[in-house]
């Protein structure tokens, strides 16, 4: 049983709650004050129609309908970037325009449970006819007779299916009177089949046989070319002595060709420093004259040195010589002419 209903943001619905007792319930008020709205957020969350967004409200924020429920709350809710069925905290989304099974069935509403405003009495104004399917329905007889119905078309096409199987049955003992001579054809089938085995296991015989037949040709081939090697050996071994011999002799001319050229090498710096020691007595006494003319280089340096430190300290002393006269005669300029201390006339050409 519904015990409350509460709409947000539908039509005109901001933020309204409905309360339920139980048997029948009856939403009273004046015109345009709200009733049908509340009958269509029920129908929207029991057939999740209508679609589209035209009974949102205008003032923003999601639309939502909850139902509470006797031990359970169901909510329906969509905005912009929202749209889904809500079981006890159990989400449900991507449903289109179905309503999703667990909903269904917990809710358990359909066109009887809802009576608009100006919707006829119910049953009170029907045709006897329209109450006979209504009861039908609640006692379940419309699915008695749907029953019965698939029943009856399963026997007629089982009927149907008997006459054609007896059809045939009549065609194929027919068909089977060409077949009297059929006992002979067995035995020779037999016969063919005795023949097709025995061909069979020589099939056999010769698909194991192939890979031995190929594997020796293999193995002969090989054989054959290896014979062609082992005439070769003995000139081969030949081959390979003379290309040892041949080395070692190769490393022998390197080796004395390197003693050769270190002998030439040894023999060049002999004579090179037999030329210096013939060039040293005449050296020396240049050596010793180099030594003096680099010590009086050094000295001619110092002396260079000196000069530029001379030149630098008299234009100092000029420039600070010009700045105490200038400062003499601002002194001058400044000092009174009695001593403040004193008070006697002071003579600045004696300051």
């Amino acid at each position: 049983m519904i015990q409350k209903l509460h709409l947000q943001n539908y039509q005109s619905h901001k933020d309204s709650t409905f309360v339920f007792v139980p048997g029948v319930n009856i939403i009273l008020g004046r015109s345009d004050s709200g009733k049908t709205a509340a009958l269509r957020a029920l129908r929207w969350v029991q057939s999740n129609r209508p679609t589209g967004d035209a009974f949102r409200s205008n003032w923003g924020g999601d639309t939502e309908v909850t139902i509470t429920a006797t031990d359970t709350t169901i909510k329906r809710a969509k905005g912009k970037s929202k749209n889904y069925y809500e079981l006890d905290s159990e989400i449900f989304k991507a449903m289109g325009t179905d309503v999703p099974a667990e909903i269904k069935s917990t809710l358990n509403l359909n066109e009887i449970n809802l009576q608009a405003q100006f919707d006829r009495p119910f049953l009170l104004d029907a045709s006897p006819g329209e109450v006979a399917v209504h009861f039908n329905k609640i006692a379940h007889i419309d699915q008695i007779n749907s029953s019965l119905s698939k029943v009856n078309q399963w026997i007629n096409k089982i009927s149907s299916d008997i006459t054609v199987a007896e059809h045939t049955a009549k065609q194929a003992s027919v068909e089977l009177k060409q077949f009297s001579n059929l006992e002979k054809l067995e035995a020779e089938v037999e016969v063919l089949e005795g023949l097709q085995k025995e061909l069979e296991q020589k099939q056999n015989y010769v698909r194991r046989l192939s890979p031995i037949i190929s594997a020796y040709k293999t193995v002969e081939a090989k054989k054959a070319f290896y014979e062609k090697i082992l005439t070769l050996e003995e000139p081969f071994s030949k081959l390979i002595l003379l290309g040892r011999t041949n080395k070692k002799n190769k490393e022998t001319v390197a080796s004395l060709t390197t003693l050769v050229l270190q002998i030439q090498a040894s023999e060049h710096a002999l004579e090179k420093a037999t030329k210096l020691q013939r060039l040293e007595k005449t050296l020396n006494p240049i050596l010793e004259k180099e030594k003096t003319v680099e010590d009086y280089t050094k000295t001619r340096g110092t002396i260079n040195r000196l000069m530029k430190d001379i030149e630098l300290a008299e234009k100092n002393i000029d420039i600070h010589q010009g700045l105490l006269t200038k400062k003499e005669k601002e002194f001058q300029k400044e000092f009174p002419d009695v001593c403040p201390l004193c008070n006697q006339k002071v003579n600045k050409t004696q300051l």
